[in-house]
């Protein structure tokens, strides 16, 4: 009899959105997250700029078959007037938390800061947030493109 399974293709998260070091309140961010589907899903920033969102999973009877998990990431901020990506990236660790080691993702976003590419356990990310967590040896934005990340 197949058995699913409920893979995390985004960690719980909370964290606090900023634009020139000030709190942006009542600013709309949209999560999109998938492996095998597309999920989306909201929330609005508070006055202090604060949001949390769930841990978003997909279902599968697929786990137990050879395959590579490769989830898609993004996060989009709608102020009023522009839409900016914030956070984009591939999870390539079924486990909640892989983001940021095992810690609890609590994330800073600057929607004035520039992008910057990482890897956190392989994974690979484009981000204008920090999240204090230990990044891979560090790679050039053209390096980290290249590599199909």
């Amino acid at each position: 009899m197949n058995q699913s399974h409920k893979l995390c293709v985004f960690s719980s998260l909370s964290g606090t959105l900023y634009k020139s070091g000030k709190p942006m309140p009542n600013a709309k961010i949209i999560r999109t997250a998938g492996w095998q589907k597309k999920t989306t899903d909201m929330t609005v920033t508070d006055v202090n700029g604060f949001f949390k969102l769930p841990v978003m999973n997909e279902n599968t009877i697929a786990s137990s078959l050879p395959m590579q998990f490769v989830a898609r990431q993004e996060l989009m901020v709608f102020d009023g007037e522009q839409e900016i990506v914030i956070w984009s990236g591939a999870k390539t660790e079924k486990e909640e938390n892989s983001e940021s080691r095992g810690n609890p993702l609590a994330i800073e976003c600057d929607l004035d800061k520039k992008d910057v590419a990482i890897h956190v356990n392989g994974q690979a990310f484009v981000t204008k947030c920090e999240w204090g967590v230990e990044v891979d040896s560090p790679v050039s934005a053209d390096d980290f493109f290249n590599s199909g990340a």
